[in-house]
């Protein structure tokens, strides 16, 4: 499954508004944005790059010399409002390359998951099981493939899984299952999760 990267950066004695200070061409600063968000928050828009698109990087400020990307949207006037997960990944490298250069400590996360990156090894292992025998035309409706299900979902309480109902979703719909079957498997995720935590709290 395709996702937007994380993207943490750092200079070992650089600070990072000297580095803005010295933009390249087809750079700048939106000030009033900046304002608008708070002292710790720098934006930047690109016009003008061999790779990318007009664009608008959001930057927060963790220290002097470090910070991380919280979000890039298509540059106000291009007629689109988001970007998928490559053209997204495109324009970190930008960022990286042209304004950040090497003298930045880079810390990219992935841009591709799956169940095993989402899950420790018993859920995964469950959600395997599951995975392998259910109906994909019926979901967990028969109770053999319920008790399957509802295994996983203890499990994934239990490890505190990062995985969401939303990469679930995706990463069965990816995987084969029917759409709809993948949202109906999706919410009884969710649910099961909220009620399992709600009783152990």
């Amino acid at each position: 499954m395709k996702q937007y990267p994380d993207f943490e950066f750092s200079f070992e004695k650089t600070n990072i508004d000297d580095v803005l200070q010295s933009l390249p061409a087809g750079w700048g600063r939106d000030r009033a944005s900046e304002a608008e968000l708070g002292a710790q928050f720098r934006v930047l828009d690109c016009s003008s790059s061999k790779i990318l698109s007009p664009a608008t990087f959001f930057l927060f400020i963790d220290s002097d010399n470090s910070g991380h990307v919280t979000n890039i949207l298509p540059s106000r006037g291009s007629g689109e409002t988001s970007m998928t997960p490559e053209e997204y990944a495109i324009c970190l490298q930008a960022l990286s390359a042209e304004v950040l250069k090497s003298d930045a400590f880079i810390k990219q996360g992935r841009s591709e998951v799956s169940f095993k990156d989402l899950l420790a090894e018993q859920s995964y292992a469950k959600l395997r099981a599951f995975l392998n025998t259910a109906n994909k035309s019926t979901g967990s409706a028969h109770p053999r493939d319920r008790e399957l299900w509802v295994s996983f979902i203890r499990a994934a309480v239990e490890e505190k899984a990062p995985l969401t109902a939303d990469q679930l979703s995706t990463l069965l719909w990816e995987a084969g299952w029917r759409e709809d079957i993948a949202a109906r498997l999706a919410h009884e995720y969710e649910f099961g999760l909220d009620v399992i935590n709600r009783v152990s709290a």
